[in-house]
């Protein structure tokens, strides 16, 4: 879980990374000392593994950070039955690779295709993956997607709001998040991408860095 203040005393974000085998070899002690307290990897992508996990998984946790798993999804399927089970199949590999732990940030379903699929379809291969994982883990994945996506890609659906799927929503270049589906059934965003950009003590190249806002009193690890 995060170590941070309460609300009453601190600032209300705790600041956090996302990587993957493209971040190459991390500095894990430099990051956790330039002030990030948690980081999501990518287990899987699709029906291939990320090679760099376990390793993040290993070197984030030693460095005292929050650690979680996401999966970047690649939705298919030509018949709905087919779509089902192409999603519990991903679903049931990324359990495998990611092996969720006690402790550890609820899993991520990282949504940022359509793989071809109707508004529809991808609901269903959506609801098909998160239950799948909350089957096997016992906590609600969290969803990542930009507003756009989400508002084109499966009508703005709230649907998984009201499920208790939390938000990680991508917005760039902007202020503050606009969390589609109603502001997320008003419940907020629960981490916020806000760059793509940036530059962290540990890693060579651009990184995506991220807020948690712990003030939303979300359940996240489990």
């Amino acid at each position: 879980m995060f170590a941070v203040a309460s609300p009453a005393t601190a600032a209300p974000f705790v600041r956090g990374i996302d990587v993957s085998r493209w971040k190459g070899s991390i500095g894990w002690p430099r990051v956790a000392h330039g002030g990030y307290r948690f980081a999501f990897a990518e287990a899987t992508n699709g029906f291939a593994s990320d090679p760099s996990f376990a390793r993040n998984r290993v070197g984030a946790k030693a460095a005292g950070l929050a650690f979680g798993a996401f999966h970047f999804a690649r939705p298919a399927g030509s018949t709905s039955r087919a779509v089902i089970a192409n999603a519990v199949a991903q679903a049931d590999f990324f359990v495998l690779v990611a092996e969720p732990q006690t402790g550890e940030l609820a899993p991520v379903l990282d949504l940022e295709r359509t793989g071809g699929l109707s508004p529809a379809s991808l609901r269903a291969w959506t609801a098909a993956w998160l239950n799948e994982v909350q089957l096997q883990v016992g906590i609600r994945p969290t969803i990542y997607a930009s507003p756009t996506f989400w508002r084109k890609a499966v009508s703005d659906a709230s649907v998984f709001a009201s499920a208790g799927s939390n938000l990680w929503i991508a917005h760039w270049h902007v202020a503050k998040p606009a969390p589609p589906a109603e502001n997320w059934g008003g419940k907020g965003w629960t981490f916020w991408q806000y760059t793509s950009d940036g530059r962290v003590p540990g890693i060579s190249g651009r990184v995506d860095l991220n807020r948690y806002r712990f003030e939303s009193f979300a359940r996240v690890t489990y």
